[in-house]
């Protein structure tokens, strides 16, 4: 007999009967953590910093707003004037400035309200687990992904936004210097904008050279690695037990397991023999550690804990990850003639169970999951790795 744990279940199939006994379960994960230790000090100076980005964040979000709005009246003025048809191109101009400059103000107000609350409550409300500042690198890393991306975002803003329109309005001021197609206020007008577009070029040119020094030290345009972006400081414990009880045997597995982590499990892989009662050691375990997730088998003749091969007769092992910046995901499926083929298309399925349930406000959660774990039926391990490389 052979046996595939999943989430809540107990599967149960032969190994004598090729329809019968083939069942696998999938575990899918994602693994990041922070440093929960609270400096006091260290809280202070990140509060600081924050607060400084804050009014900085606070300022550009005026001058946007100011730039933006001086271009809307001009353009009006220039309309009311002459007519839209005769101006196509700053009818264009206007609405790359307005949606570039609409998306920067929703983009920072979303920031700043993030950056406040950070700074009154000391975590931010992106992060999985609620830990306090004070020497937390998660802090260091949500402001360096900030900067980059306000460095991006000011460098599109000033070559698609700000260059375009200095240059058109200095073309456009000098043609109707000449012919008089403008009323003076209107060009008053128009100089005051280039003059606000040309100040507004210059801060963000400052940010586009910055671009370029981090990118000429080496920092990624794209989302890192989750290794890269944060140290994990992920913990892992095993624990077994050879009591004839199986819920028994459950308990003091998992209480030896969690005895190693300090802390309940994020995730958990659970083996038992045999001839144990799979189904009450299940609910034990659900009793135990509710909603966490935990995929496993049965095992043949033993466990393997550390450095010893354990084979008494009966034996429960449970082997758990604390993780709680992670996200974990569950799946279990039926090979059927095409074994290959099922691994397969299943693994697209678990990661795409995966990617619905994770949180998307997570950004340790982006990007490929950090390792697959599979439970097979024995005898079609390799068709079923090959088949989950193809996915």
């Amino acid at each position: 007999q052979h046996s595939v744990f999943h989430g809540s279940t107990a599967m149960r199939a032969s190994t004598s009967s090729v329809q019968d006994c083939r069942s696998s379960t999938l575990s899918v994960a994602s693994v990041d953590t922070g440093d929960d230790n609270v400096d006091l000090i260290a809280l202070a100076g990140e509060r600081k910093k924050l607060i400084a980005e804050q009014k900085s964040q606070a300022l550009e979000f005026f001058l946007d707003g100011v730039d933006v709005s001086v271009k809307v009246v001009i353009a009006i003025s220039v309309w009311s004037t002459t007519g839209l048809s005769a101006h196509q191109g700053l009818l264009a101009l206007v609405c790359i400035a307005v949606s570039l400059s609409t998306y920067g103000i929703c983009y920072r107000l979303r920031e700043l309200f993030d950056i406040r609350f950070q700074a009154k409550h000391g975590f931010s409300r992106r992060w999985k687990e609620v830990t306090h500042m004070g020497g937390d690198p998660r802090v260091a890393r949500d402001a360096e992904r900030r900067q980059l991306k306000h460095f991006v975002f000011r460098t599109i803003q000033a070559f698609c936004a700000d260059l375009p329109w200095i240059v058109y309005n200095v073309r456009r001021v000098a043609l109707v210097t000449k012919t008089g197609e403008l009323d003076r206020t209107s060009q008053l007008l128009m100089t005051v904008s280039i003059s606000i577009a040309g100040f507004g070029l210059g801060i963000k040119f400052a940010a586009f050279i910055n671009l370029v020094k981090l990118i000429v030290g080496g920092t990624k345009l794209t989302q890192k690695a989750v290794f890269e972006e944060l140290a994990a400081d992920t913990r892992c414990g095993v624990g077994q037990s050879d009591a004839e009880d199986t819920a028994a045997a459950i308990c003091l597995a998992y209480e030896a397991c969690v005895l190693q982590l300090t802390q309940a499990p994020s995730f958990m892989v659970v083996t038992m023999t045999a001839g144990h009662d799979h189904r009450a050691g299940l609910e034990e375990l659900q009793k135990l550690a509710p909603g966490v997730p935990y995929c496993g088998s049965t095992t043949c003749r033993g466990v393997m804990v550390g450095t010893e091969s354990l084979r008494p007769s009966q034996i429960v092992a449970i082997w758990g990850i604390y993780d709680p910046e992670g996200h974990y995901t569950t799946y279990q499926f039926e090979y059927g003639k095409d074994i290959r083929g099922d691994a397969r298309s299943s693994t697209m399925r678990a990661y795409s169970k995966f990617k619905q349930a994770r949180d998307p406000e997570n950004p340790t959660l982006r990007g490929m999951p950090s390792f697959v774990w599979i439970n097979s039926a024995p005898g079609f391990e390799d068709l079923a790795l090959s088949g989950m490389a193809e996915a």
